[in-house]
């Protein structure tokens, strides 16, 4: 399946288990390939029909934004599926990492991959 890629978007949120995670807010870094039908937008040359990235960027900003999730898991999850709901994709895989969180480790974090495989 043909797909929409946004790498390395960087967000701010409140999350985390323990008390001292939500204090302030974490850095998360957020990879994501969307479904599409690559094809039929290139042969029409229509942004009507494509998707439009700015306004998945702005709709997984306002989420992460309004989240009180205390886990990744369930974060991630919530985003999955708000996305597939909102903008009809077939499928997608997310990634979403706390960066720079754990001694010895450059990013911990969630994959998912929910609908078609891509």
């Amino acid at each position: 399946m043909d797909h929409i890629v946004i790498r390395d978007l960087e967000l701010s949120a409140r999350i985390g288990v323990h008390a001292f995670e939500r204090r302030l807010q974490q850095t998360l870094r957020l990879q994501l390939k969307l479904g599409c039908d690559a094809a039929t937008v290139a042969k029409n040359d229509d942004l009507r029909q494509a998707l439009d990235y700015q306004a998945v960027v702005d709709f997984i900003k306002d989420f992460i934004a309004g989240s009180t999730c205390a886990l990744i898991e369930t974060l991630a999850d919530g985003l999955a599926s708000a996305l597939l709901q909102r903008f009809s994709l077939p499928g997608l895989e997310l990634e979403l990492c706390k960066p720079n969180i754990m001694p010895g480790t450059t990013e911990v974090g969630i994959v998912l991959r929910r609908g078609q495989p891509l």
